[in-house]
């Protein structure tokens, strides 16, 4: 258990660097991405983890991967911002203010409801999709650093593409050994959707 939250956490790492870029020029576009080339990202995610260099994640570098990825996402986020009007900055500025304040307005018993609602939700979906959720929720837990990890745990190149693999696999929708600008999109879709549903609870 202690090994799969491991790998969990890094193949979530994983996919963040390669599943939504466009192959060859590391940005977001419409271009397709293979098996083969998602393996080759994944290693070059892998060296850029592997901070010592010794072929083995620990968990001390995940979390400075982690805490690179805030700071990279923070100054996409003010580049976003510097492009936008004044005016389109003040509506960014309220919305955020309106989804902090809706969950800090929350009774318990509205929070106990939404996740009495999220339950069911779950339990509505079939074995597979549950498996897949569960599976998703456990690497968004290890990724916070909420996953156990063993004193001296580490993750080897070959189990941190596997889990990539997989989660690539996954994306593939028609299962053509190739992710298209549509699955990705569908990909994205999906992860909005977990995203409101975190925040909502």
């Amino acid at each position: 258990m202690k090994k799969i939250s491991i790998l969990a956490g890094v193949a979530a790492l994983a996919v963040s660097g390669i599943a939504f870029a466009q192959p060859g020029s590391g940005q977001r576009g419409n271009s397709e991405l293979t098996r083969a080339e998602a393996l080759e990202r994944a290693e070059q995610r892998f060296q850029r983890i592997d901070s010592n260099r010794d072929g083995q994640i620990t968990r001390e570098e995940m979390r400075e991967a982690r805490q690179e990825r805030r700071a990279e996402r923070a100054e996409r986020r003010e580049q976003r911002l510097a492009r936008l009007s004044p005016e389109q900055r003040e509506r960014v500025a309220e919305r955020r203010a309106e989804r902090g304040g809706a969950r800090a307005a929350m009774t318990p018993e509205q929070r106990a409801e939404r996740r009495a609602q999220r339950r069911a939700q779950v339990q509505a979906m079939s074995p597979e999709q549950r498996a897949q959720f569960r599976a998703e929720r456990q690497a968004r837990r290890a990724q916070r650093g909420g996953g156990r990890f063993a004193d001296g745990g580490t993750v080897t190149l070959a189990e941190f593409q596997a889990r990539a693999l997989q989660r690539f696999e996954r994306m593939d929708l028609d299962r053509d050994g190739t992710v298209t600008s549509e699955e990705r999109r569908e990909a994205r879709q999906q992860m909005r959707r977990q995203r409101s549903e975190r925040r909502a609870g």
